[in-house]
Parts: C-alpha cells; sequence; structure tokens
C-alpha cells in the first residue's frame, strides 16, 4: 500500500479495454473500534462481483479478479495503518491499492477503464502539498491536502544526522549553538551538536551540507515527475542550506521556521497550508485570468458538448470542473457527438469524469472549483492548447 503520486495516475489513466474494477471507501485511523472497516471493504467486493456478473463474466472468473483484494480482509497491520480514504483498482492484470488523504463516499465501478472522478480533487492542481520536515534526529516527508496527511516511507534515506554521515555521535559530537528563530515560531527554537577537536564552523557547515545532499536526492528519487508544491519545516538556518541543496523544483521559498521534532503531523500540515494556500489560490487566478483573456479566440471551450471532444483529441490544457457536479450521457468518438441524459441509461458515463480522465490522460491540467468560479458559467470549461 502507498500513498497515490503522479507516476501512480498516468499508470491507471493508461489502462483501458476489458473489465476495471473501481472500490472508493472511507477509512478510520487505526482502523476504528469496531472493525468496520473491513466489513465495508468485504461488502464492496461482493458488490464488485455483481457488478462484473451483470456485464457478462462469469462468476468463478470474477471470484478470481478480485481475489487479491480479499488478503486485506484479516490483515490488521493494513487496518491499523490507514488515513480518510482507501482507493483500489483491480483489473485482471493489475491490483493496486491507495491510502488517500481525503474522505471519499463508497463507491465500485465497473467498466472498461477504472474511475477517478472521486479522486479528482485530489489529482487536480495542488490538489495535494509536501511537507519536508529535517532535523539532526529525524527527517519526515508528509503529503498533504488541507484535511489530512499521509507519512512517506523513507527507508531508502538516512533516519538522521549521525546515519547519514555515519558519525559516532555519543562520543564524538559536534557542539555549537543556533539563535532561535526570529518571528515567534511555534516551534522548538536552538539545535546544539558537539564535536570534539573538530569543531570548527566549516566543518560542521560541511556535515551539514552533506547531510542535506543525501536528503535531496533521496527526495528527489520518491517525488520523481511529481509536480505538487513542498515546504520545509527546519531551523531557520537550514532554510537557505537546504535550498542550496535542493533538487526538487516545486520547493517554495517560504518555509516553517523551527524545530519539527515532537511537532505532530497534522500541526506541520496546517502550519503549511497557510503558506501553501495563497500558492494554489494565485495558480487558480492565474489560470482563470488566462480563461478570461482567451475568450473569443477560438483557444477556449465552454460546456461538455465542446470541452469533451476537444479533452479527448488532447486539446485541453486547463480544465475548470464544478465540483460535484455529474452528467450522465455517452460521447461518440467517430463523430465528436456528446448524447447527454437525464437518468443514466445502459452504455452511459458520467460525462464530468469523462472530461477530466481525457484531460488527465493527455497531461492538462484540472482544476475543481466551486460553481461561481467556474469561469464561462457551465459545470466545466477549459482553456485550449490549440
Amino acid at each position: 500500500m502507498d500513498v497515490i503520486c503522479s507516476n501512480d495516475i498516468k499508470r491507471i489513466i493508461q489502462r483501458d479495454g476489458g473489465a476495471h474494477v473501481s472500490i472508493f471507501m472511507p477509512t478510520h485511523h487505526k482502523g476504528g473500534v469496531d472493525q468496520q472497516d473491513p466489513v465495508r471493504l468485504k461488502n464492496l467486493l461482493r458488490t464488485a462481483e455483481q457488478k462484473l456478473v451483470a456485464k457478462g463474466m462469469r462468476a468463478a472468473e470474477a471470484r478470481v479478479m478480485l481475489k487479491p483484494a480479499e488478503g486485506l480482509l484479516t490483515d490488521n497491520l493494513f487496518w491499523r495503518q490507514q488515513s480518510d480514504g482507501l482507493a483500489l483498482f483491480i483489473d485482471p492484470g493489475i491490483y493496486l491499492y491507495y491510502r488517500v488523504p481525503i474522505a471519499i463516499r463508497e463507491e465500485v465501478g465497473v467498466g472498461e477503464r477504472f474511475n477517478i472522478k472521486p479522486l479528482v480533487s485530489l489529482l487536480s492542481d495542488c490538489g495535494w502539498y509536501y511537507v519536508l520536515a529535517i532535523s539532526q534526529d529525524e527527517i519526515r516527508l508528509l503529503q498533504c491536502t488541507r484535511f489530512g496527511s499521509l507519512r512517506i516511507n523513507l527507508d531508502d534515506l538516512p533516519k538522521n544526522m549521525s546515519e547519514a554521515l555515519k558519525l559516532e555521535m555519543s562520543g564524538n559530537r559536534i557542539q555549537y549553538h543556533v539563535p532561535a528563530p526570529a518571528g515567534g515560531s511555534n516551534f522548538g527554537g536552538s539545535t546544539a551538536i558537539q564535536t570534539g577537536e573538530s569543531s570548527r564552523p566549516d566543518y560542521v557547515k560541511r556535515n551539514i551540507m552533506q547531510y542535506l545532499d543525501q536528503i535531496s536526492k533521496g527526495i528527489k528519487t520518491i517525488l520523481k515527475e511529481e509536480t505538487a508544491p513542498m515546504i520545509l519545516a527546519a531551523v531557520n538556518y537550514l532554510h537557505p542550506m537546504y535550498h542550496t541543496a535542493n533538487t526538487y523544483r516545486y520547493l517554495l521559498s517560504e518555509g516553517i521556521l523551527g524545530n519539527p521534532e515532537g511537532v505532530i503531523d497534522d500541526i506541520l500540515r496546517e502550519q503549511a497550508w497557510k503558506i501553501v494556500s495563497h500558492y494554489i489560490e494565485k495558480t487558480h487566478q492565474d489560470a482563470v485570468a488566462d480563461y478570461n483573456k482567451s475568450a473569443g479566440t477560438g483557444l477556449t471551450a465552454n460546456g461538455l458538448n465542446d470541452v469533451i471532444p476537444a479533452a479527448y483529441h488532447g486539446r485541453v490544457r486547463f480544465l475548470f470542473m464544478e465540483e460535484g457536479a455529474q452528467q450522465w450521457g455517452n460521447f461518440n468518438a467517430e463523430n465528436n457527438t456528446v448524447t447527454a441524459h437525464s437518468q443514466p441509461e445502459a452504455v452511459d458515463e458520467d460525462l464530468v469524469e469523462l472530461a477530466a480522465f481525457q484531460t488527465l490522460e493527455h497531461a492538462g491540467t484540472v482544476y475543481v472549483m466551486k460553481h461561481e468560479a467556474v469561469p464561462g458559467g457551465a459545470p466545466v470549461s477549459a482553456i485550449l492548447r490549440f
């Protein structure tokens, strides 16, 4: 089980054809006290089997396809490591499951591609952000949303400075004092490290930079092609040093000042949100301004009839999508026509999700917004590449 990142999204949306099962459910941190989450998953797997059979698959084949997920039902450790939601993606050749730091409703989708709509708010631009907390004795990387966070596995990184530099810290500690950060941070202030004869400032700085270089290389390996913003939490003297070592393009210049040791994840998430929310707001404002500037030039689309054909052919650069919007219907790719229905029919799908899916599949960006914020006045609109 892992947190979901950009590479995972690409893996999910690039699989089509055949039977695909998408399961979404809310979960409880540490599994709750009444074991309701395993029971909920068992019921959802039964629903998935019924839907597969209804679409023509033999019951025995459906059970074989879903069997890998059944192993979770009795995995007590798995249920003690939950966040706010769980997403599973299953087809005959793949089985993926992810913790997600957002509350999602129960849903089972069976079709020729995976459903992503319950996660669109997370997959949209700035749907998540990262907090990198660095101290002498600890490194933490959190994937956060406004409402929750997950710790990312850092087994391939050194656990602390002594492990990174292979120092015998108990008998050869580097001693120096750093003034408490200015501005009244909520976190710890000064830090002390000591080393016997080699307590010269250049030696200290060289050790710290070596430590930060290792962290930066590890973070780059973990985040790979990720584009979400990251906020650094550390004592103030480490901020300029880490920015020098950093190779992740989306590290924000503003960070959280203070020693993060002993500070719970939710406090770090909240402090980072105060910083990243301004970044998100500006990103959205700039995108809407681009739409308004491009209106009337042929480089915008408004409404599902215009947006879906453009998204299908890879023309959508930015998609603006109303939060919670849904429209049943179907799209005929041969003549680029969209047919909408008031109630779902046998071959229908959610056209709003289709627009988001096609946008993400062609490396576009999705913005999930309140109704009044979507430019153009329709549930979906877009800025086109050409």
